[in-house]
Protein backbone atom coordinates (compact mmCIF):
# COMPACT_ATOMS: atom_id res chain seq x y z
CA UNK A 1 0.00 0.00 0.00
CA UNK A 2 2.91 2.32 0.67
CA UNK A 3 4.11 1.85 -2.91
CA UNK A 4 0.69 2.92 -4.16
CA UNK A 5 0.86 6.13 -2.14
CA UNK A 6 4.35 6.82 -3.47
CA UNK A 7 3.27 6.28 -7.08
CA UNK A 8 0.45 8.77 -6.60
CA UNK A 9 2.75 11.46 -5.27
CA UNK A 10 5.17 11.03 -8.20
CA UNK A 11 2.75 12.56 -10.69
CA UNK A 12 2.34 16.30 -11.06
CA UNK A 13 -1.26 16.33 -9.90
CA UNK A 14 -1.24 13.70 -7.15
CA UNK A 15 -2.79 10.94 -9.25
CA UNK A 16 -1.46 7.85 -10.91
CA UNK A 17 0.50 7.47 -14.11
CA UNK A 18 -2.70 6.18 -15.66
CA UNK A 19 -4.38 9.53 -14.97
CA UNK A 20 -1.43 11.38 -16.43
CA UNK A 21 -1.76 9.32 -19.62
CA UNK A 22 -5.46 10.12 -19.74
CA UNK A 23 -4.74 13.83 -19.42
CA UNK A 24 -2.17 13.63 -22.22
CA UNK A 25 -4.63 11.78 -24.45
CA UNK A 26 -7.39 14.31 -23.78
CA UNK A 27 -5.16 17.31 -24.47
CA UNK A 28 -3.93 15.72 -27.69
CA UNK A 29 -7.52 15.14 -28.80
CA UNK A 30 -8.49 18.69 -27.92
CA UNK A 31 -5.48 19.97 -29.84
CA UNK A 32 -6.67 18.24 -33.01
CA UNK A 33 -9.79 20.43 -32.95
CA UNK A 34 -7.74 23.55 -33.71
CA UNK A 35 -6.92 24.53 -37.31
CA UNK A 36 -3.64 23.10 -38.65
CA UNK A 37 -2.12 26.54 -39.34
CA UNK A 38 -2.32 27.63 -35.70
CA UNK A 39 0.65 25.67 -34.36
CA UNK A 40 1.63 28.19 -31.66
CA UNK A 41 -2.00 28.57 -30.62
CA UNK A 42 -2.30 24.79 -30.54
CA UNK A 43 0.75 24.47 -28.26
CA UNK A 44 -0.53 27.15 -25.88
CA UNK A 45 -3.99 25.62 -25.89
CA UNK A 46 -2.67 22.13 -25.13
CA UNK A 47 -0.49 23.46 -22.29
CA UNK A 48 -3.42 25.34 -20.74
CA UNK A 49 -5.83 22.44 -21.22
CA UNK A 50 -3.32 20.03 -19.67
CA UNK A 51 -2.88 22.26 -16.61
CA UNK A 52 -6.63 22.65 -16.15
CA UNK A 53 -7.29 18.91 -16.52
CA UNK A 54 -4.48 18.02 -14.12
CA UNK A 55 -5.82 20.44 -11.56
CA UNK A 56 -9.40 19.22 -11.88
CA UNK A 57 -8.46 15.54 -11.77
CA UNK A 58 -6.12 16.12 -8.83
CA UNK A 59 -8.93 17.65 -6.80
CA UNK A 60 -11.18 14.66 -7.48
CA UNK A 61 -9.02 12.26 -5.45
CA UNK A 62 -9.50 9.51 -8.03
CA UNK A 63 -8.25 5.97 -7.55
CA UNK A 64 -7.34 3.34 -10.09
CA UNK A 65 -9.60 0.39 -10.82
CA UNK A 66 -7.01 -1.87 -9.18
CA UNK A 67 -7.04 0.17 -5.95
CA UNK A 68 -10.84 0.19 -5.96
CA UNK A 69 -11.03 -3.60 -6.41
CA UNK A 70 -8.51 -4.14 -3.60
CA UNK A 71 -10.63 -2.03 -1.26
CA UNK A 72 -13.74 -3.93 -2.37
CA UNK A 73 -12.09 -7.24 -1.40
CA UNK A 74 -10.94 -5.83 1.95
CA UNK A 75 -14.47 -4.60 2.67
CA UNK A 76 -16.02 -7.95 1.76
CA UNK A 77 -13.54 -9.79 3.99
CA UNK A 78 -14.26 -7.37 6.85
CA UNK A 79 -18.01 -7.84 6.43
CA UNK A 80 -17.61 -11.62 6.54
CA UNK A 81 -15.52 -11.41 9.71
CA UNK A 82 -18.03 -9.07 11.32
CA UNK A 83 -20.90 -11.42 10.52
CA UNK A 84 -18.98 -14.38 11.97
CA UNK A 85 -18.18 -12.41 15.13
CA UNK A 86 -21.81 -11.36 15.50
CA UNK A 87 -22.86 -15.01 15.26
CA UNK A 88 -20.27 -16.07 17.84
CA UNK A 89 -21.36 -13.30 20.19
CA UNK A 90 -25.00 -14.28 19.81
CA UNK A 91 -24.12 -17.89 20.56
CA UNK A 92 -22.14 -16.88 23.66
CA UNK A 93 -24.99 -14.70 24.87
CA UNK A 94 -27.50 -17.44 24.18
CA UNK A 95 -29.49 -15.27 21.79
CA UNK A 96 -31.01 -17.64 19.19
CA UNK A 97 -32.33 -14.73 17.05
CA UNK A 98 -28.82 -13.75 15.90
CA UNK A 99 -27.45 -17.26 15.34
CA UNK A 100 -29.11 -17.84 11.98
CA UNK A 101 -28.08 -14.55 10.31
Amino acid sequence: MNQQNQSQSNTPFGGTAQLRETVEELTDRLGTLLPPGASQLKTDFEDNARAMLQSALGKMELVTREEFEIQQRVLQKTRSKLQALEQRLAALEGNPDQQGE
